[in-house]
């Protein structure tokens, strides 16, 4: 086995989510960042899920949404206490 068979199966197991922490997120990209939260909090990754739900109550308020965020952040909160 040459290095880079061993160096390409590493690197195609790594996965990358990523959003710029300067802008909200738009409330086309709600449904996205829902389901990597569901997706962290299956895997017991709560520090991803965290930031992954306040990325989604800043995408419901971008959304006019403002009972649900209002709920969501309720619900971090909570977490965090």
């Amino acid at each position: 086995m040459s290095s880079f068979y061993l160096f390409s199966k590493l690197v195609s197991k790594i996965r990358l989510y990523v959003h710029p922490l300067f802008k909200m997120p738009s409330s086309s990209s709600l449904m996205p960042i829902l389901n990597l939260c569901n997706k962290f909090q299956n895997e017991n990754r709560m520090s991803e899920y965290l930031e992954l739900d306040i990325l989604a109550a800043q995408s419901l308020i971008a959304a006019r949404k403002f009972i649900q965020a209002i709920e969501k952040l309720r619900k971090i909160q909570s977490n965090l206490i």
